[in-house]
């Protein structure tokens, strides 16, 4: 089994370490630190102009439909320059949940802007003295029919400046993915200052609507009813076994279980070919290390005084 990088893969991070190290200069992050929302915005029109930022968005929505292994490689550089951009919180945390389980509706809308670097997502999966976010303590209800969440989220990257986060919470039935206005009624955020200078937020979530993403046992969304996906069988535990988990876990299975699609080829002049591996590794993002003290100064009704960024 050839682990080896291929041709197309070795091109894509050789283009983001030249947009990178282009942009991101030590002087340069050092001046978007010490501002506010501690995000270069051109250096992320730049990533998103190189079709970087949609390299694991599906096609249809305007990215490349690539997987798991270039979506790391971009991140590997993202880091290795210390860029300040959100990559992590808004392809990783935000984008991929959606690609995967969300609605056609929920595609379309947050997807293209996410490729073309016009909007931001972000992600609230951590929460205060809770070290299991497969069982989240934050609730969510549907007593009129509408979706509500109440809870705290810990470390939620460039909340501020998200077009939408997404939120797990556990309904009647177990644990839910839901998307959340963050500047809409029943979310409070609080700023939180943590060593990698990242512009994290305590978010409190008292009532605050949300949109269905994946409900437990396979049921989605789709245009305010509740179905069950079709042709995925439950796994021991009851819950759906989404296309390529569990089976097929080849380069196919990895990129419909990422994407919810097949991956196609290459998009454009600077965007890899799908990988021609069968690596049965996943990637899963760290959780953010922020003392749990912190947590204790959240005070409902207060929101965070900086304004959202016009992504």
């Amino acid at each position: 089994m050839d682990f080896a990088y291929t041709a197309e893969q070795d091109e894509l991070r050789a283009l983001a370490r030249q947009v990178l190290a282009d942009r991101a200069t030590p002087e340069r992050v050092a001046a978007v630190e010490a501002t506010d929302e501690r995000i270069d915005p051109d250096l992320w029109a730049a990533l998103a102009a190189s079709g970087l930022l949609g390299v694991a968005v599906p096609e249809e929505h305007g990215g490349g439909g690539l997987g798991l292994v270039e979506l790391c490689i971009l991140l590997e550089e993202v880091g290795r320059a210390v860029a300040p951009v959100p990559a992590l919180a808004t392809l990783v945390l935000g984008a991929l949940p959606v690609a995967e389980h969300g609605s056609p509706e929920q595609r379309a809308r947050y997807l293209p802007g996410v490729a073309s670097g016009r909007l931001l997502l972000s992600g609230g999966l951590t929460e205060p003295r809770n070290p299991e976010p497969l069982a989240p303590v934050t609730r969510a209800a549907a007593p009129d029919g509408g979706w509500r969440l109440d809870g705290v989220k810990l470390g939620v990257p460039v909340a501020s400046s998200a077009a939408a986060l997404v939120v797990s919470a556990t309904s009647g039935d177990g644990p839910a993915l839901f998307l959340v206005d963050p500047h809409g009624p029943g979310v409070t955020l609080e700023r939180q200052e943590v060593t990698n200078h990242e512009a994290q937020f305590l978010v409190t979530l008292d009532g605050a609507p949300g949109a269905a993403v994946r409900l437990p046992g396979g049921l989605a969304a789709r245009g305010g009813r509740v179905h069950r996906r079709r042709g995925h069988p439950p796994d021991r535990a009851g819950r759906d076994l989404a296309p390529g988990r569990g089976r097929g876990r080849g380069r196919r299975g990895l990129h419909r279980q990422v994407l919810g699609g097949r991956g196609g080829p290459a998009g454009g002049p600077h965007r890899a070919a799908p990988p021609r591996w069968g690596g049965r590794r996943r990637v899963v993002p760290a959780a953010p290390l922020v003392p749990l003290g912190q947590a204790d100064r959240a005070q409902p009704g207060r929101r965070d005084p900086s304004p959202a960024a016009p992504w």
